[in-house]
Formats: C-alpha cells, structure tokens, sequence
C-alpha cells in the first residue's frame, strides 16, 4: 500500500479525533442549550466531513487490497512476454494481437490504477474515487480475458507444432 496515502489519512483521523475531544471538552460547562448547539454542530460536521473521510478510507483499503491484484498481472504479463516474442517469430499474427491486447488492456488498467491512487491522493469525492476504482478492476479484468486468449493461441500453436 502507499504509505503516503496512508499517512494522509491516518492525519485526517488524528484531526477528527481531536475535533471531538474539542467539542467534548466544551460540553462541560456548556448547560442544556450550548449541549444541544454543540451536538447539532457536530451532526452537521459529521454528515459534511466526517462521512467522507470514512468513505475515502474505505476506499483506500480497497483500493491497498488491489494492488496485489495489479502485481500478479504485472508477473504474468513479464511470464508471458518472452513467450509470444518466442512463438512470434513464426509469424503468427493471431498471436501478436493478442498479446497486443492483453498488453494495451493491462497499460489501461494500470493508468486507471494510477489515477485511482491520485483521487485517493486529492480527496476527490468518494463515489467518483470509487468509480475510478471500479473501472481499473474492469480493465484488470479484461486483461485477464485477454491472457486466456493469448493462452488458447498459444496451445493451439503448440499442438499443431507437435502434431507435425
């Protein structure tokens, strides 16, 4: 995960934390009325900043549990790369294209990763942070679809190889 990220946002909660012991210590010697002004502050803080926050840190755990996601893809794009250069060098445009694909889908995937990470960085909103999230997990996906097919070309240049 990104210590950075964490980092920020672990600030955050220090600051939320603090802000409640503030108003906490203010209810001491506030009476009925100032008790009350004083919760309908922190309801109206908390619906306005707090739920983001929780929101952003949820996101950043999801966001954290992903990038092992991102690390095997990476392996498996670097397993199969020398492979279809291999294969390749048969001419095989089948080939070629997909990996040509699973390639650009996974360069997609891990742009959408990066910008998922600035979101986190920049506090966007937590629904358009995690929409960016969602869509790089789409794009992972399709590079997985696309590994099968580069696989399925792979052997079907196999057995035609060993059946000749």
């Amino acid at each position: 995960a990104d210590k950075n990220l964490q980092s920020q946002l672990s600030g955050k909660i220090d600051d939320t934390i603090n802000y409640y012991n503030i108003e906490l210590g203010k209810l001491n010697n506030s009476g009925i009325k100032g008790s009350k002004q004083i919760a309908e502050e922190v309801l109206s803080w908390r619906a306005n900043a707090y739920a983001g926050l929780v929101s952003n840190v949820d996101n950043f755990v999801l966001w954290s549990q992903n990038q092992n996601l991102f690390k095997t893809a990476s392996a498996r794009m670097a397993q199969v790369a020398p492979m279809v250069s291999f294969l390749s060098q048969a001419s095989n445009n089948d080939l070629a294209i997909a990996f040509a694909a699973a390639h650009a889908s996974f360069n997609t995937a891990e742009d959408e990763n990066a910008s998922a990470r600035n979101a986190l960085a920049e506090s966007l909103s937590p629904g358009e942070t995690l929409s960016i999230i969602k869509q790089s997990l789409q794009s992972l996906a399709d590079t997985y679809k696309n590994f099968f097919n580069v696989s399925d070309v792979i052997q079907k240049l196999l057995i035609g190889k060993s059946q000749n």
